[in-house]
C-alpha cells in the first residue's frame, strides 16, 4: 500500500508543478495544443478518483494540491464545470476535507478560495445569461446540452455524491455549522464570508434550509434565544446586506454582518 501511495504521491506532485503555468496565465499560441488548464484537467480526471485523506496527509502534497485547485478554480472554472458528477463530487469532498479537518490555515484558506471562485463565477455567469449578454455555456461543450449556465446541473440539481443535496446548499450548512460550533481561527471568518455571499446569492433556498435546520436544533431553547437567532438569520439575508451584488463595498459590508451573526449565534448556541 505504501508503494502504491508513493507512486500516486509522485504523480500528484508532478501535476502540482503545472500550477506555475496556470498561475502565470500562460497559453499556447498554437490552437492545436491544449491549454495548461486543459492539461491539468486531464490530470485531475485521472487523479481525482484516488484522492482521499490518506494521500492528503502528506503535507507538501496537501499544500500543492489545494493551491493548484484554487488556481484552477480561479482561472479555469469552466474546466471544472466539465467534470462528470462523480469526479466533481470527489473534488468537493477534498475541499470539504480541507475546510472541516483544518489541516492548516493555508489549506483551509485555499479550499475556501476554491469554493469562492467557483460560486462567484457561477453566479456571474447566471447574471450575464439573465441579462442576455451571452456566454452562458458554462464549461460544457455544445454537444453536452444547450443552455447550460455556469456550473449548470453541478450547482442547480441535487448530487448523489453529496447525499442528494445541491453543492452550495451543502457547503452553506457545513460552513455555518463549523463556524458556530468549532473553534475556527478568526482569520478564516472573512474568508468564509467571501464564500458564503456568492453561494447565498446563487442558492438562497439553501440558506433558508440551513437556517431552518439551525432553528430545528433549538427546540429545547427558550423563545428569547430562538428570537435572537431568527433576528441574526434575517440580518444576513436582508436586502440591504445581500443586495444581489458582489462588489467590493458589498462584500466588506457582508463580512461585518456575518461577523455579527456569528457573535450572536455562538453566544446563544455555545453557552447553553
Amino acid at each position: 500500500m505504501f508503494c502504491v501511495n508513493a507512486v500516486w504521491y509522485g504523480d500528484l506532485r508532478n501535476l502540482a508543478d503545472v500550477e506555475r503555468f496556470i498561475d502565470n496565465r500562460r497559453t499556447f499560441a498554437d490552437p492545436g495544443h491544449p491549454s495548461p488548464g486543459g492539461v491539468v484537467l486531464a490530470g485531475l480526471d485521472a487523479l481525482l478518483p484516488i484522492m482521499d485523506p490518506n494521500l492528503l496527509k502528506f503535507p507538501n502534497l496537501c499544500n500543492a494540491y489545494f493551491s493548484l485547485v484554487s488556481i484552477l478554480a480561479e482561472i479555469h472554472p469552466d474546466h471544472i464545470a466539465r467534470l462528470p458528477e462523480p469526479l466533481f463530487g470527489r473534488l468537493v469532498s477534498t475541499l470539504e476535507y480541507g475546510i472541516v479537518d483544518q489541516v492548516s490555515i493555508s489549506v483551509a484558506q485555499s479550499s475556501l478560495e476554491s469554493l469562492q471562485h467557483l460560486a462567484t463565477w457561477h453566479y456571474k455567469e447566471v447574471q450575464r445569461a439573465e441579462r442576455g449578454e451571452g456566454g452562458g455555456e458554462g464549461g460544457r461543450k455544445p454537444d453536452e446540452g444547450v443552455g447550460v449556465v455556469g456550473l449548470g446541473p453541478l450547482a442547480t440539481t441535487p448530487l448523489p455524491s453529496l447525499g442528494g443535496e445541491r453543492v452550495f446548499s451543502y457547503f452553506l450548512f457545513k460552513l455555518i455549522k463549523n463556524l458556530i460550533f468549532d473553534d475556527c481561527p478568526a482569520e478564516l471568518i472573512d474568508c468564509a464570508a467571501d464564500v458564503i455571499l456568492p453561494m447565498l446569492l446563487s442558492d438562497p433556498e439553501g440558506f433558508q434550509t440551513c437556517g431552518q435546520s439551525l432553528l430545528a436544533s433549538m427546540s429545547q431553547f427558550d423563545p428569547a434565544a430562538r428570537d435572537k437567532v431568527i433576528a441574526a438569520l434575517n440580518m444576513v439575508i436582508h436586502p440591504d446586506v445581500t443586495n444581489a451584488s458582489l462588489e467590493r463595498q458589498n462584500r466588506r459590508k457582508f463580512r461585518q454582518t456575518l461577523h455579527d451573526f456569528f457573535v450572536v449565534t455562538r453566544g446563544v448556541l455555545r453557552t447553553r
